[in-house]
């Protein structure tokens, strides 16, 4: 009966029996809950005297009474008040009294590394808790000084670290440093985390990261710098990392697809139909190039190839070029494009007239290279 009455009715245990630490505790607590509620959601600065004899009753007849130090630590001063928080931390991380004020406080002092632990502290011990933190962790990922705090943190595994880094995108000032964060784990064993890799880069290249995208991408690929824009084997790799892999489009109407086995874009329409049929961001030096590609069509002879280069940011430059690629091998002297422009889209279209029904073709060996390496 007692161990209801405490929670449940803690006046009543404490009349009915004569020592009941956790009755105590319970009381204080709600006093401290009721201030809270006047303070408009605010923790108080300190209680009253009947509170904290309350808690002092309570840590005396229970000396594992977290939330009883709690409210006795609010009613200290100074330093003593930091010292009975963290004594309460000790006895239970489960204290979310205690957890909000060192917060709180790890904030007013500055103190990043203290602050994101007990953000750890709330989020391992109560999942809820992650709909309120995590959108401030992850804002607070914009500044630099977290960045050591975040790292040291993430080696751990946390057990929120997929939920973290699937927040990222919703905070477009914290990508830079996302994508920073996210270089430094890379060959660490986590294997409970979901990244979110794509996702990440992606973002990165909507909001104009390119520089910081491209890193991410060749650090997460294995991509290795060499003198061509395009490799000749690009069909024949994994397109995970969009926009700098290939992205194909297919609709109703057409289709394409990569066969990774035989290295080929391949391409199914119906006459009548067009758009674009794949594309990717490339970095572009400001020096004429050569285009190679192999077309091979099954049905339908009369179909058109486009591949167009534009900047990947109208706001720097319009200026773009399109050639169009006959049937069999070909290669294409490009002239450098003279713009300020360094990231750009590389696009393939089709367009398949309505004098077939169905068309069929394939492209492969594909590549883009400075002029003078040839």
């Amino acid at each position: 009966m007692a161990g209801v009455t405490k929670t449940r009715a803690p006046d009543v245990a404490i009349s009915t029996f004569a020592v009941n630490g956790f009755a105590y505790q319970e009381l204080a607590e709600r006093a401290v809950q009721s201030k809270i509620v006047e303070n408009g959601g605010y923790l108080p600065s300190t209680v009253s005297r009947s509170t904290e004899m309350w808690a002092t009753d309570a840590f005396r007849m229970e000396p594992t009474a977290s939330k009883a130090v709690t409210v006795l630590a609010l009613s200290a001063k100074g330093k003593k008040k930091r010292k009975l928080m963290q004594k309460a931390v000790a006895l239970s991380r489960r204290n979310s009294l205690s957890n909000a004020w060192m917060i709180m406080d790890s904030g007013e002092r500055n103190n990043l590394d203290d602050l994101l632990s007990f953000y750890d502290i709330n989020l391992r011990v109560s999942s809820a808790s992650g709909d309120a933190l995590i959108p401030v962790m992850v804002q607070a990922l914009s500044d630099d000084r977290f960045l050591p705090a975040f790292q040291s943190m993430l080696l751990r595994n946390p057990p929120w670290a997929t939920r973290f880094w699937s927040n990222i995108s919703a905070y477009p000032a914290s990508l830079p440093n996302a994508a920073r964060l996210r270089t430094s784990l890379i060959g660490q064993e986590l294997s409970l985390v979901q990244y979110n890799d794509s996702s990440l880069i992606g973002n990165l290249v909507r909001y104009g990261q390119y520089e910081q995208a491209e890193d991410l991408y060749k650090v997460l690929s294995g991509h290795k710098d060499d003198k061509n824009v395009i490799n000749a084997n690009s069909f024949n790799q994994s397109q995970t990392y969009l926009p700098f892999d290939w992205q194909v489009v297919s609709d109703g109407d057409y289709s394409a697809n990569i066969d990774i086995q035989s290295g080929t874009l391949d391409i199914n329409a119906i006459g009548g139909s067009s758009g674009i049929l794949a594309r990717r961001i490339i970095k572009l030096p400001r020096t004429s190039l050569v285009l190679t590609t192999d077309v091979t069509v099954q049905d339908g002879d009369d179909a058109s190839v486009e591949i167009k280069i534009s900047c990947s940011d109208v706001q720097i430059s319009k200026e773009s070029m399109t050639v169009r690629i006959k049937t069999g091998e070909n290669e294409l002297v490009l002239p450098s494009l003279n713009s300020e422009c360094v990231f750009h889209w590389f696009t393939i279209s089709g367009d398949f007239p309505s004098g077939f029904d169905q068309y069929n073709l394939s492209i492969k060996n594909i590549s883009l290279k400075r002029s003078k390496t040839i």
